[in-house]
C-alpha cells in the first residue's frame, strides 16, 4: 500500500475544508487497512511504506503483523508532502519481478499516471486505487482509462 501523494496539510482552511480533509483520510486509511488485512491473512509478502514524521517502512507475511501496521497506519500524520514519483519508482526495484503491488493515493496527474505505467512495466503486477471525496475529475477518468489499457488494474474509491 502506498499512502496519499498530496500534501495534506493540518490546520488552516475552512471547517468545510477540514472536514473534506478528515473524510479523505479516513478513506485513505481505511481502504489500506482493507488491503493489509485481506493481503496478510493470505500469507502474502507486505511492505508499507510511510513518510509521516520520519520514513520508514514496515513489511511483514503473517497475519499477527497486522495489529502493528494499522497502528503505525493510525499514527500517520498525513501533514507531509511526499515524493510520489520518486518513492513508487524506488519501490519497483525493491520488488521481484513477479510481485505486485496495491498502490493508493488521493491524487492521479499524468506524472503519477507515468510513474505507475512505467512501474508495472518493470515488472509487478500493480493495481492503482484512487481514493477521491468528490469523485474523479474528468482528466482523472482519462487517465485511469490510460492506466487500464496499459495493463494496470484501477479502482476509484469515494471518500
Amino acid at each position: 500500500a502506498e499512502r496519499a501523494s498530496a500534501p495534506l496539510r493540518l490546520g488552516g482552511g475552512s471547517r468545510a475544508e477540514g472536514a473534506a480533509r478528515a473524510s479523505l483520510i479516513d478513506a485513505l486509511t481505511e481502504t489500506a487497512a482493507g488491503v493489509l488485512s485481506d493481503l496478510l491473512e493470505a500469507g502474502r509478502p507486505v511492505r508499507l511504506p510511510l513518510a509521516g514524521g520520519r520514513s520508514a517502512e514496515l513489511s511483514g507475511q503473517e497475519s499477527s503483523r497486522l495489529p502493528h501496521m494499522l497502528a503505525a497506519l493510525a499514527r500517520e500524520p498525513f501533514s507531509q508532502p511526499a515524493d510520489f514519483v520518486r518513492t513508487l519508482l524506488l519501490a519497483a526495484r525493491r520488488l521481484q519481478r513477479t510481485g505486485s503491488a496495491v498502490v493508493l493515493s488521493s491524487r492521479l496527474t499524468p506524472a503519477v499516471a507515468d510513474a505507475l505505467i512505467a512501474f508495472s512495466r518493470m515488472g509487478p503486477r500493480t493495481r492503482f486505487i484512487l481514493v477521491s471525496s468528490g469523485g474523479a475529475t474528468g482528466e482523472q477518468l482519462q487517465l485511469l482509462k490510460l492506466l487500464e489499457s496499459s495493463g494496470v488494474e484501477t479502482e476509484l474509491a469515494g471518500a
